[in-house]
């Protein structure tokens, strides 16, 4: 068994953490430098964690459980213009990639109005290249339920995200709906803002696991 974690420190003395995993049987998922920093999700032999939280503590690194380490996630916008994409989506996105996840920004083409909205065979193609879609949508319930048409045959699971409280049956397509998550001309760092991103978290690890038994079903068929 292995368990999957996020490796946070700085670039000097990488190389050390980089050896220890390959020695201890485990592999990098993900790796990212911004600027002085190093971000690395990696897959760990449960019984030698403990020597990559020493490992980290030597090099005054942060170590975090990621439990969505290894997951493509799309985070769909209907355009990326300023009055569809900010604030939500990108909090979203930053808010995700804290618990291991490896999302992508997917702005539509044609977005920019409720009578104009559209999506493409080439952008469901591209969103369907990752495990799980979110459709971070806006602020008005008649709206949400009107765009349906934008997911309602992508064919991997969408959460859908909005300002209103709406059930998931109004919106075919849809396996999950989370409200709290509307167009908002500020950060999420709220508390309510922050239990809907919590929320939006404890849909996708439900989601994750999901997949993963479907796949080790799909297996199991194939090896009789």
């Amino acid at each position: 068994m292995y368990e999957s974690l996020t490796f946070t420190g700085g670039v000097h003395k990488s190389e050390e953490i980089k050896e220890l995993i390959e020695d201890l049987g485990g592999f990098i998922l993900q790796e990212s430098v911004q600027q002085m920093e190093l971000v690395l999700n990696i897959a760990i032999p449960i019984e030698d964690v403990d020597k990559i939280e020493d490992k980290s503590h030597e090099l005054l690194a942060k170590l975090s459980v990621a439990p969505m380490a290894g997951s493509e996630i799309a985070i769909v916008s209907p355009t990326l213009a300023r009055h569809h994409l900010p604030h939500a989506a990108c909090d979203i996105s930053e808010y995700l990639r804290e618990f291991g996840a490896k999302d992508n920004m997917i702005g539509l083409a044609r977005g920019d109005g409720k009578g104009t909205s559209g999506i493409t065979e080439e952008e469901k193609r591209l969103i369907e290249e990752h495990d799980i879609a979110v459709f971070a949508l806006g602020s008005f319930e008649n709206c949400i339920k009107e765009k349906a048409f934008l997911y309602d045959d992508i064919d991997i699971p969408v959460i859908v995200t909005g300002a209103p409280d709406i059930s998931v049956d109004e919106l075919p397509g849809a396996d999950a709906y989370v409200g709290g998550l509307g167009r908002i001309p500020r950060r999420l760092r709220r508390g309510p803002d922050i239990r809907a991103l919590d929320k939006l978290v404890e849909m996708l690890l439900k989601m994750q696991l999901k997949i993963k038994l479907v796949k080790l079903k799909m297996l199991f068929l194939q090896l009789q």
